[in-house]
């Protein structure tokens, strides 16, 4: 829980994309309000379930039956990401932009195998991932037919100034920190989306 306490009224667009963002997830939000004392609001979501090797199972499911399909449901967004809460935020958030499809995969081996099958128009890339360090899947991608040019953010919990330094060096477009900034990640994502060449 966390008590707000406001001397002046805003415009209500940050409590507007929450709610939205916990209905996407299937959550409740709720408040609670005290004359001279302030409001108190909190969400609640499901639990996300784990498969067989604790990864989402939608982060599972999202391997099997694959063929290249550029641009078929729209543009693709690849994150990714082993924990599957940040997974889900970033799928609910990314939402709420049009045509925007989100593809999921919990450690580079599958975001590996996922971003060859699809060709997504941008990945999300968390730098610390379980079976490989996200900069060296980076080096990777980077020598793929069709990934070498592919808009790739980096989306990390290391935000010390030499951390984003060293991932600007190593070839990411961009590099944002967390936890994440939801209106920061949908400008960056909707800029990279709309830049010359990706609109379908």
């Amino acid at each position: 829980l966390e008590r707000h306490r406001h001397q002046a009224e805003g415009i209500g667009i940050g409590l507007s994309i929450t709610q939205r963002l916990v209905r996407l997830m299937n959550g409740e939000l709720g408040v609670r309000s005290e004359r001279d004392q302030g409001s108190v609001f909190w969400i609640e979501l499901p639990g996300a379930e784990a498969g067989p090797d604790g990864a989402d199972p939608a982060v599972a499911a999202g391997l099997d039956g694959l063929a290249p399909n550029r641009h078929a449901q729209g543009q693709r967004v690849l994150y990714i990401e082993d924990n599957a809460a940040n997974l889900k935020l970033v799928r609910a958030m990314l939402q709420l932009l049009p045509k925007v499809t989100v593809l999921g995969a919990a450690s580079a081996a599958d975001g590996m195998a996922l971003a060859r099958a699809e060709l997504p128009d941008l990945i999300l890339l968390d730098i610390d991932l379980p079976d490989m360090s996200g900069l060296d899947l980076l080096a990777r991608l980077r020598h793929e037919p069709g990934l070498a040019h592919t808009v790739v953010i980096a989306v990390s919990a290391n935000a010390q100034p030499a951390d984003i330094e060293r991932g600007l060096r190593a070839g990411v477009d961009d590099y944002l920190t967390k936890p994440i900034d939801i209106h920061q990640l949908l400008v960056r994502v909707q800029s990279a989306l709309t830049a010359p060449g990706l609109t379908p």
